[in-house]
């Protein structure tokens, strides 16, 4: 007997981070497990000291995302997740960014 499970898919895989004086650019893989359904697209969210101070749907052919106009030598944390038709998936978290001193 073969159980299927359908629901949200599970959240990009392989996310990185690459700071540098202003801005942090993010990529990532597709999730694997779909829960049964297409994914439709991304949501990211990027954090500093606990707060979401930017956010972006993406489309599901979006593979990387940059943050520009930052302060420099500041921690931050990047969050994403996927969606299908069931709706939202759980969160992965990218380790805090700091990005490096500017010139």
């Amino acid at each position: 007997m073969l159980i299927s499970f359908t629901g949200p898919p599970e959240p990009p895989n392989n996310m990185q981070g690459v700071p540098n004086c202003d801005q942090i650019v993010v990529t990532w893989d597709p999730a694997v497990k779909n829960g049964g359904g297409k994914v439709l697209g991304y949501n990211i969210e990027l954090w500093r000291e606990g707060k979401t101070i930017r956010s972006a749907n993406l489309s599901v052919s979006s593979r990387e995302k940059s943050f520009a106009g930052l302060k420099s030598e500041t921690q931050y944390e990047v969050r994403m997740n996927s969606e299908n038709i069931y709706g939202d998936g759980g969160w992965r978290n990218l380790l805090a960014n700091t990005t490096l001193a500017c010139e």
